[in-house]
């Protein structure tokens, strides 16, 4: 059930989270189409209320998984952020609490 929930339910956007720490319950990475067909990968966390917060953004993806991967089970709260770069891009991004 909570695969399905994290793959095909409503999520609300990561960066619509910022600022917000999650408490994560369960969380799964997966590739899936965009709207012109191509693949790309999709990160979903379901906090300990059943919230699902979903992103495709690079910069959090990549650095939730080496906190993932750093902490294993350890890694239960995960703070959203949102930055912007040299080149005025605003993206999303986390970090321990």
């Amino acid at each position: 059930k909570e695969v399905f929930k994290l793959t095909d339910g409503d999520a609300y956007k990561m960066s619509d989270a910022a600022g917000m720490v999650i408490d994560i319950d369960c969380w799964c990475l997966y590739n899936d189409l965009n709207s012109k067909g191509q693949e790309q990968q999709v990160l979903s966390i379901m906090d300990k209320e059943g919230h699902i917060y979903g992103t495709i953004s690079q910069t959090f993806i990549q650095k939730f998984m080496r906190m993932a991967d750093f902490f294993g089970e350890e890694l239960t709260e995960v703070v959203v952020k949102n930055g912007t770069s040299k080149a005025g891009r605003e993206f999303v991004t986390c970090d321990i609490s």
